[in-house]
Formats: structure tokens, sequence, C-alpha cells
């Protein structure tokens, strides 16, 4: 990336797969947007500029590169990249964060993008993509409670079923 290529994503503003911090947030709250980012469809953090869309830069040093990238790494299925890219003589730290395959993770749970805020997901959110990344089999997802024919049978409804099927249903099973 180069500081035309930073310019032009300063002037979008933040959004799905943008977002900008003048300073290199705590490490647990980067770690949170790592995954919101990843469990969308991936995108870039870019630090040294405010949300204001201005860059005001910022220092960056191997230590913080070092500590970003271990943040990183304490998450479950978060990949970034770090460039330090110079812009109007100051500096822009530009983390790109990867798209998942599997469910992305880290110390205070399961995070999700939308839009411009990175929120905590849902325990519903959490299975539904676990079952489409085939971290669990839909199979073997326990049901929420155990079946039961009197509460749980619409009988008008498998009457409709059976008769568009073909199936002819005894009056003993009715």
């Amino acid at each position: 990336m180069n500081a035309d290529e930073v310019r032009l994503l300063v002037s979008e503003g933040e959004g799905q797969t943008l977002e900008f911090k003048e300073a290199v947030p705590k490490l647990h709250t980067l770690a949170e947007r790592f995954v919101g980012l990843a469990n969308k469809i991936g995108g870039k953090i870019l630090v040294g500029v405010s949300d204001k869309n201005k860059i005001v830069g910022f220092q960056a040093s191997n230590k913080l590169n070092a500590q970003i990238q271990n943040t990183a790494k304490n998450c479950k299925n978060v990949r970034i990249e770090i460039e330090d890219i110079k812009v109007e003589g100051k500096n822009v730290m530009v983390i790109n964060v990867s798209k998942s395959d599997k469910l992305a993770s880290c110390s205070t749970g399961y995070f999700i993008r939308e839009g411009s805020i990175t929120r905590k997901m849902l325990d519903e959110e959490i299975k539904a993509k676990m079952i489409e990344t085939g971290q669990i089999i839909f199979e073997e997802v326990p049901p929420k409670h155990e079946f039961n024919f009197e509460r749980d049978l619409d009988r008008e409804r498998f009457s409709n079923y059976a008769r568009k099927a073909g199936i002819t249903i005894k009056p003993q099973d009715r």
C-alpha cells in the first residue's frame, strides 16, 4: 500500500471494512476489532487517522508492532499484516485483517463487524457461524428441547404435506 492509497481510504471514511484510530487502542480492544473484521469480510485498521478523516500520524516502534502481532496471535483464527506508511510526513500504520474461514475469537469473546461498529455476537449467531464454517455439523447440534408429538407436531400442516406428497394416512395414525 502506498500514500495515495491511504489518502483514498481516509477520504472514503470508516465503514464495514475500515476503521480509524488516532493511536493504538488497548490491546484487548484491538483484539476485538481484529475478530470482528475477521468474522465478517476482513478489512483494515488505520492507526494515525482521526474519526474526522484526518491524518494525524503517530509514533510507531518495533516494540508496538510486536505487541500488535502478539495480540493477533493470541486470538483464534485471526491473521493480520502490518504496514507502516508515510503520508504527508506522518506515520500511518495499516493493519490488514484477513477474512477468516473459521469462527474467530479472542479472550473477551466472539465479535462481528456491523457497519462501522464492532459488537459482541449473540449465541445464535455464533452457532450459525460455526455451522456455516463447518466447525460444528448441523446434525450434531442438540435440539433446544425434546420433541413432543402432542406439543410440537402441527397436525394440519402434516396432513397437508402428506396429501401433497401422496402419502395415505391411516385413521389410527391421525
